[in-house]
């Protein structure tokens, strides 16, 4: 059955990883697809442009919208329904807790929330990925720790609303099985197939 994925993470969580794999995946039923995001900030050094739209203004259609660090990000609510009735499984990155509630209170049981985690974040580890990005400002890199320790906080405080966890701490094969379970759960459910009512 169509569902919308949403992701929660950290940087440098594995949240692009995780998306390339559900990506990938292909199961009777499933038909994934990403959906960009806007957002009122210029595009980072390495960073990969299918999942955002950047611009000035977020435009007036976008009914999910939240900020983080004076970055406005939107999404359009009629994008997922759009992509649910056409039969596909829209897959979208929502670091902010309001949101991935406002879409489940939307959406309903047609949500499956994933938070990844790898590891608590440190000052250290956000100064390597920053090198290893190209990065050299050290108020982004500080800023870039603050929303991943923020984020991390978020799955501490609000562990009950996600669906499931992804734990991205022993490899690539190791979160691909996970991703392969959470897939395999929505044919799983009480509403697989999606069947008229008599």
């Amino acid at each position: 059955m169509p569902t919308v994925i949403t992701i929660t993470g950290a940087s440098g969580s594995g949240k692009s990883t995780a998306i390339r794999l559900f990506l990938s995946q292909r199961q009777s039923g499933y038909a994934p697809i990403q959906v960009p995001k806007y957002k009122t900030r210029e595009r980072r050094v390495g960073e990969e442009e299918h999942d955002s739209v950047f611009v000035d203004l977020i435009p007036p259609a976008c009914d999910l919208v939240y900020e983080q660090y004076a970055t406005r990000y939107g999404l359009e609510s009629q994008v997922l329904f759009g992509h649910l009735n056409n039969g596909r499984s829209p897959i979208v990155v929502i670091n902010d807790v309001r949101t991935v509630v406002d879409i489940r209170q939307i959406l309903g049981p047609l949500v499956t929330s994933v938070f990844v985690f790898r590891e608590r974040p440190t000052v250290q580890d956000y100064e390597t990925l920053a090198l290893q990005r190209g990065e050299r400002d050290r108020d982004g890199i500080l800023n870039r720790y603050n929303k991943a320790h923020a984020t991390y906080r978020i799955f501490i405080e609000n562990i009950h609303l996600f669906d499931r966890v992804l734990l991205n701490n022993w490899g690539k094969d190791d979160l691909q099985l996970q991703i392969a379970g959470i897939i395999q759960s929505f044919s799983d459910g009480p509403t697989w197939p999606l069947k008229r009512s008599e």
